[in-house]
């Protein structure tokens, strides 16, 4: 997987967390009991927010399950504390498909160089295809594997720093491809 490259070097977004661990739940519980699900405010919302990262804990289905397992739903929680999820574009359109397909032509898929992987993902940032599982599809179908394209550049996904985490993943001029 490619996680997402800038002009100044490789930044990817956070990892969406798919489970928590007993401690993190735990802890989620424990944050969550001091408020009523039925009557949260903004600035409750913003407080949950704000011990949920405090406590490390990351945005994703494991959460939003812990949540849901206490009463809340993450989503609007996010939404009253004024926290948009991170946008990963599931299809592309066929325009963006065929722009795909066309950068991806001028490489081959069998020999490919880390400086290739690098440029595939420079090109796509250019051409402003969005993150997601349409974009590793039509890599398929092209004959690349997302995951081994992001091999070759190198990308490995350290801790995000503080303001992607504060922006939901996203941050301008950076492209990010998940698989």
């Amino acid at each position: 997987m490619i996680d997402s490259i800038s002009s100044g070097g490789f930044t990817p977004p956070p990892q969406l967390a798919r489970s928590l661990s007993d401690e993190q739940s735990s802890a989620v519980s424990s944050i969550l009991e001091n408020y009523d699900a039925d009557n949260l405010s903004a600035d409750d919302a913003k407080d949950i927010a704000s011990q949920l990262k405090d406590a490390g804990i990351q945005p994703g289905k494991g959460l939003a399950d812990a949540m849901a397992q206490n009463g809340f739903d993450a989503r609007e929680v996010g939404k009253l504390a004024g926290i948009e999820p991170p946008q990963f574009a599931r299809s592309l359109s066929d325009e963006q498909s065929s722009t795909v397909s066309s950068i991806l032509e001028n490489f081959d898929a069998e020999n490919l160089s880390a400086a290739d992987a690098k440029d595939i993902a420079v090109q796509l940032k250019d051409a402003g295809i969005k993150p997601g599982k349409g974009l590793a599809d039509v890599m398929a179908q092209n004959g690349f594997d997302a995951k081994e394209v992001a091999k070759l550049a190198g990308v490995e996904p350290p801790p995000p720093p503080a303001e992607q985490q504060e922006s939901g993943g996203q941050s301008g001029g950076t492209i990010s491809i998940l698989v």
